[in-house]
């Protein structure tokens, strides 16, 4: 079961396209919707890469989380909240009890295309307040959001820290 899943309303219906998990061994941010498993890991020792499939990618050694200091942006993705990530396999019933749900609406009042930002960030806890001032900079990033989220999560397995989540729909451009 995740740690938290990142969810989307659209018409009525739930959908969930991102989730956060953390072990002994690590802190892991994934995506739903594609046939393959997509997920940006960062190992205790500090191993850093993104796995699509079997396929790694972009593997990179950072300080270990149990020595990590200050704030680290672990991943900034923006996608278009198309039929293509808003389907039967995405669709959610809602987050089971110790599973964290951060929503935000994909519906537009003036009836535009959305799309999606999702940016997630680890820090140290003596470094929340400048984390809250890179997720509210984040925020002027698109000031016509059409919603917005912000979460800090608490890790179990890396008492010291937590991870950031900054969510925003807006409009999309041709």
């Amino acid at each position: 079961m995740p740690r938290a899943s990142i969810c989307v309303r659209r018409a009525g219906k739930l959908y969930r396209l991102a989730w956060f998990n953390e072990s002994k061994s690590g802190i892991y941010l994934g995506r739903f919707g594609s046939d393959r498993d997509h997920h940006h890991s960062y190992h205790r020792d500090g191993n850093r890469h993104h796995k699509a499939g079997a396929e790694t990618w972009q593997p990179f050694q950072h300080a270990s989380l149990d020595s990590f200091k200050g704030i680290a942006q672990l991943e900034s993705s923006t996608q278009w909240l198309a039929p293509v990530w808003l389907k039967p396999v995405t669709e959610f019933a809602g987050a089971p009890p110790g599973e964290l749900e951060i929503t935000v609406s994909g519906d537009d009042p003036a009836g535009r295309e959305l799309n999606l930002s999702i940016d997630w960030w680890l820090f140290e806890h003596p470094a929340r307040v400048e984390m809250e001032r890179v997720a509210s900079s984040i925020g002027t990033m698109h000031p016509d959001a059409v919603d917005r989220a912000y979460r800090e999560m608490p890790l179990d397995h890396y008492p010291d820290h937590s991870v950031a989540i900054v969510l925003a729909t807006w409009p999309r451009t041709s």
